[in-house]
């Protein structure tokens, strides 16, 4: 796990980030040989409060996530003003999970134009109004919000079409009612 910190050098970390964005921007500069769709829309990071023993996919503070977001943000909006930045998504919604994110939120409005949240647990609405209840009561209660990971199981098994479709409408419906603009299906 030693590869999974913020980077050491943020300076290489920023010109690695801004090749990559000039790469894939579709403005005929540098661009990937025969790019026809540029790419508009990027994640920072996959839930970093997720820092057990078993699965760790970032290892750091809350504030140490928020520089990331902080300069990864200004990197690509550097490269690309029409660009659109996610947050990472939190792991799920436990007291410790939002500790993590809460001061990140606080303080890095600013830094990302989209929310982002994962559901892989059982709730009406994939906890779409949970995670609009954290961007508002951290002062981003305007930003859009993704589920970019939205999953119906049981007992952690798919559910037979039939079944999934009796739950997942309503989920879904739930959670654009609840304020998500874009659901992702996760399925397994």
């Amino acid at each position: 796990f030693v590869r999974m910190y913020a980077p050491c050098d943020p300076e290489s970390y920023a010109l690695w980030l801004g090749a990559v964005v000039e790469r894939y921007d579709g403005d005929g500069i540098d661009d990937m040989p025969g790019l026809q769709y540029p790419i508009r829309y990027w994640e920072i990071g996959n839930e970093p409060d997720m820092q057990s023993s078993s699965h760790m996919l970032f290892q750091g503070t809350s504030m140490d996530y928020l520089n990331l977001l902080k300069l990864s943000y200004e990197t690509i909006k550097s490269v690309d003003s029409e660009a659109k930045v996610l947050i990472a998504a939190p792991s799920k919604f436990t007291t410790e999970v939002v500790d993590f994110w809460e001061p990140i939120l606080e303080g890095g409005s600013h830094y990302f134009a989209i929310g982002n949240m994962h559901s892989l647990q059982g709730s009406d609405d994939f906890h779409a109004s949970d995670y609009q209840g954290l961007l508002e009561s951290s002062g981003s209660k305007d930003k859009p919000f993704w589920i970019t990971e939205a999953g119906v199981f049981m007992a952690g098994q798919a559910l037979e079409q039939e079944a999934l479709s009796r739950v997942t409408i309503p989920n879904y419906a739930s959670a654009f009612a609840n304020g998500a603009d874009v659901v992702f299906r996760l399925s397994r």
